[in-house]
This record gives C-alpha cells, sequence and structure tokens, in this order.
C-alpha cells in the first residue's frame, strides 16, 4: 500500500511538471498577461493545479483509448491546410431545413470536402460521422467567457464536444468564437450574439468578448495538447475585414489600433508558434455596398475591368476579393507575421436584399460565386501572395430563415430549404468560363493613390519569397 503511495505521489508530480511546462509554453506569447490581467491568476491556477488521481487516470485512459482509434486510421486530416479548394459554410438557423443526415448527403452529392459548421452540434457531427469531409468546428461566442476561466473549463469543452467524435469526424480545427473583435459594445441579442450561428450571447460586451478571446483560443490550444489531438487539429478565430480600419488601397492595410498591439499581434504569434492560419471572412459586396466609387461592381464581381492600381505598391487589382485579402496580408507583416497564410472561413454574395442595398440578385451571386470559385481553383493566389493557394470557404450552404438582421442574412444560400439551388452552380469549378486576366497597368483607368503621410509598409517584394506553413 505504502509502494503505491509513493508511485501515485511520483505521477502526480510528473504530471503537474508537465502542466506547468504547458502552461509556460502557452504564455509565452508577447503581451499576454498585459492585456489580460482579469485571467492572470485563473491561468496560473488552471494549469498548475491537479483534481485528482481518479480524474487523471480517467483521461489517460481516454487519451490511450483516442490514440488506439486513430492508429486503426480513423478520422484525422492532420490538420493541414488542403491547398487551393472551396468548401461551404452550413448553419442551421431555420425551422425548415433538411435533416443534417439529408444535408451531409447533398454535400457529398456536390463533391464538397470541406464544411465548416459554427458549434458542435452533437446531432451535425453524427451525421459526419465516416463521411471524411474534412470539418472546422466552433465555440460560440456565448462559450468564450466560460472556456477563458480556466485549464479545467477548456478541457471539459474539449473532452464534451470534440473528444466522442474525434475518431470518426474528419475535425482539423476549431474555430474559437466568430468576429469577435467587431462585435458593438451595445450588443445584446443582435449583431455579434448571433455570430455563431444563433450563438445566444446576451449581456456580453465587446470588450468582454475581446477580452476572453486569447485566454480561450490558449486553453483550447492546451487542451487539444492534453488529449493528444494538437497535430490533427488547429485553432484559430476569424476575423472580419472590419478590423482593417484601412483596405482600399491594400498598401494601407492595417489593424484596428484598438485591437492591434494588445490583442491580435500576440494571437498572430500564436498561430505562428502553433503553425495554425489566420481565418478571415471575406465580403466583396459590403465593399462595394459601402463605396460603390472606389469599389465598382465589376471589380467585385471579378468581371471584366480595367484594373485598379494600388500606388503604394504599384500591383494591378482587378478584382477586390485580391485587395480585401492583401490587406490583411500587409497588416500583419506589419507587426512582424509574413509567415502566416490567410485561410477565407466565409465569403459570399446574398441572392436577395434590402431596396437600399446596392447590387444583390441572384444573377450577381451567382456571378461572384462561380468567379471567386474559378479564382481560387486557378490557383493564382493574391498580388502580393503570387501563388500561394487560398483555401475558402462559402457561406452558405442554405438559405436560413430564422438569421436575425437584413433581408440579405437570409439569402446567401446555395441551396433552399428543399434542397433545390438557388442558381446554377457548378461547385467544382470544372465547367465556369475562365476568368479574365488582369490587363496590362498601361490600360488602366484609374487608380488607388496615397497620400504622403501615410505610413510606409513592408516592400511587396519581401512576400515574394514566402512560403506556405
Amino acid at each position: 500500500m505504502f509502494s503505491e503511495l509513493i508511485w501515485v505521489g511520483y505521477q502526480l508530480q510528473e504530471e503537474e511538471e508537465r502542466q506547468q511546462r504547458q502552461f509556460l509554453k502557452f504564455t509565452s506569447w508577447s503581451g499576454f498577461c498585459a492585456f489580460v490581467p482579469c485571467y492572470t491568476m485563473q491561468v496560473a491556477v488552471g494549469f498548475c493545479s491537479l483534481s485528482g488521481t481518479m480524474r487523471e487516470r480517467e483521461r489517460e485512459r481516454e487519451r490511450e483509448t483516442l490514440g488506439l482509434r486513430k492508429a486503426r486510421g480513423c478520422g484525422g486530416g492532420g490538420g493541414d491546410l488542403a491547398g487551393a479548394s472551396v468548401g461551404v459554410n452550413y448553419g442551421t438557423l431555420g425551422d425548415n431545413l433538411p435533416t443534417p443526415t439529408q444535408a451531409v448527403e447533398l454535400l457529398k452529392e456536390q463533391g464538397i470536402t470541406q464544411v465548416r459548421i459554427f458549434d458542435t452540434n452533437p446531432a451535425v457531427l453524427q451525421a459526419f460521422q465516416g463521411s471524411n469531409i474534412q470539418l472546422i468546428v466552433g465555440v460560440l461566442n456565448s462559450e468564450l467567457i466560460t472556456i477563458a476561466q480556466s485549464n479545467d473549463t477548456a478541457t471539459t469543452w474539449v473532452k464534451e464536444k470534440v473528444l466522442p467524435f474525434a475518431a470518426t469526424c474528419n475535425i482539423t480545427c476549431i474555430a474559437v468564437g466568430n468576429e469577435v473583435l467587431t462585435t458593438t459594445t451595445t450588443t445584446t441579442t443582435t449583431a455579434a450574439a448571433m455570430m455563431g450561428d444563433g450563438d445566444p450571447a446576451t449581456n456580453l460586451s465587446a470588450t468582454d468578448l475581446s477580452l476572453a478571446l486569447l485566454p480561450a483560443i490558449t486553453f483550447i490550444q492546451a487542451a487539444l495538447v492534453f488529449f493528444n489531438l494538437e497535430n490533427a487539429i488547429k485553432v484559430s478565430t476569424p476575423f472580419s475585414t472590419d478590423l482593417l480600419t484601412s483596405t482600399f488601397p491594400p498598401s494601407t492595410g492595417e489593424f484596428n489600433s484598438s485591437f492591434s498591439t494588445t490583442i491580435v499581434e500576440p494571437l498572430l504569434n500564436f498561430l505562428s508558434e502553433t503553425s495554425s492560419f489566420l481565418m478571415l471572412n471575406v465580403y466583396p459586396y459590403k465593399a462595394y455596398e459601402q463605396n460603390p466609387q472606389t469599389i465598382t461592381l465589376d471589380l467585385a464581381l471579378f468581371l471584366p475591368n480595367p484594373g485598379v492600381l494600388d500606388s503604394g505598391n504599384g500591383f494591378l487589382y482587378s478584382n477586390a476579393f485580391d485587395a480585401l485579402l492583401d490587406a490583411a496580408y500587409i497588416a500583419m507583416a506589419a507587426l512582424n507575421h509574413t509567415d502566416l497564410v490567410i485561410v477565407v472561413s466565409e465569403t459570399g454574395w446574398p441572392s436577395l436584399g434590402d431596396p437600399n442595398q446596392l447590387g444583390l440578385s441572384s444573377s450577381n451571386a451567382q456571378t461572384y460565386n462561380s468567379n471567386v470559385l474559378k479564382h481560387v481553383l486557378n490557383k493564382t493566389g493574391t498580388p502580393v501572395r503570387p501563388g500561394v493557394e487560398i483555401v475558402t470557404y462559402l457561406y452558405e450552404l442554405f438559405n436560413e430563415d430564422k438569421e436575425l438582421g437584413a433581408l440579405s442574412a437570409r439569402n446567401f444560400g446555395l441551396f433552399h430549404a428543399d434542397m433545390s439551388p438557388v442558381y446554377p452552380i457548378d461547385l467544382s469549378g470544372a465547367s465556369e468560363t475562365a476568368l479574365s486576366p488582369p490587363l496590362n497597368p498601361a490600360l488602366m483607368n484609374h487608380s488607388w493613390c496615397i497620400a504622403k503621410q501615410v505610413r510606409t509598409k513592408t516592400k511587396p517584394e519581401s512576400f515574394s519569397k514566402i512560403q506556405r506553413v
């Protein structure tokens, strides 16, 4: 009996030292404790405390069981990017939608191999079991505060939400929150509260969510490490391009100064340390709607146009999609990150909108989604990142009649609720007309000019040698 107690004590000490090492690793990014003082004590306590021998033995058995399952070839996509590819966002905010099983069958019929869902609904995950479709699952905005409290809460979330499906579903990424840093301070049940597909994030201010974001991400990563899933599943968070205070011309791209050094830079450090990627929601129709003089409809839809010269970097842009991506790449470079790639976690075009919304029609939605699909699969990259293949998720699979907000929010779907197409589109991209190449700068009609007082950005040439991670 005494010898068993000594053995248990040794095991606990060894486990505590391992947890402490993980704590030091995942809190080493600059600025972490500087901007989340309210979480610092909980972080330390969460990582350095143990709850008893029985819990540790139970978790050890879970890790061993999961390891055996993965060794037998079940699930697992390695967390790697799939190269130039187009997936689909699948939401469930509707009272007339197909069952998850029917939705998965539709995805298979359409040849879709990558899907993002906004939560960890077990009924949805059960439908994906055995399909081998690569899945991004989501942490709801309303879950961030709880997960950010301690390592235990994050471990419990992973154990209950992800672990039961890790061996049978091809989960490759956890998206922690959605557009967290661009919510409004007056949000209750609208706007950011609905980010995350019906997320009831009531009474959560933008400050609450933004302060919880990095601790939640860090704890989720630590939980994946604990369950030996860190190589199979990456962790990131989707940003909105609204987080960029300047996007046109792209060479002026920069993050909102309220977040750039306190949250964005430490987050980019985390993504780099864990070989992950930045997720970005990109909507050219919004850029056109907000500033049609600068972003023309042809530029937003990938239609033939003279192109616009960015006088700051000398690149010619023939579409707004590339311009928005490059603005984000340049903003990241200003924070010393040219090592990360962007996954476009959402892009799309509504087929119907309110009368005051410009350019929203079934024809334009078909044109945009067909052309962005073709553009991505052409593997051309962007002017700042030429040849870097883009992973893109179209928003979204179905029109969802319970989405809040403008009429357009309920009309992003590629399919109606009865699974009939909203408009014809070949999701393989094989039958679409090739896009027109950018024209020679000498033929262009106008340019984005930069005032002399704008700060100097990293030279575009520095991007040309970057390799994908």
